[in-house]
């Protein structure tokens, strides 16, 4: 057993408590705040594996507030950010589709046929 402090209109009392209440209270704060900012600029796609968008978001998130931290930049907004993030990911990508090659071909045979 352990304890933590909790605020009454009092004023603060300290109240008995498991020790994983105590962990988790100090530690569910920063999981709130990754919550509220994952709501913020989430992958709003429909996609097949919801893992998938939760680790980019996971990602993308935890890049922003590293970022933040190494260039001690906090002027810059989280919408900023994945902009200019976006434009470094997609630089240099063309949409035009390239000549299927025979080796892709067969595999695509291949996964079909079964």
């Amino acid at each position: 057993m352990t304890s933590v402090n909790r605020t009454k209109k009092e004023g603060t009392k300290e109240v008995p408590c498991l020790k994983f209440v105590a962990v988790y209270s100090n530690v569910g704060e920063s999981i709130d705040r990754f919550d509220q900012r994952k709501q913020m600029y989430q992958i709003r796609r429909f996609v097949k594996c919801r893992i998938f968008s939760f680790l980019m978001d996971f990602a993308v998130i935890n890049s922003f507030i590293l970022w933040q931290v190494s260039k001690r930049n906090r002027s810059l907004d989280q919408l900023t950010f994945h902009v200019a993030l976006a434009r470094q990911l997609i630089d240099g990508y063309s949409s035009r589709k390239k000549e299927m090659t025979s080796c892709w071909l067969l595999s695509k045979e291949v996964c079909s046929s079964g």
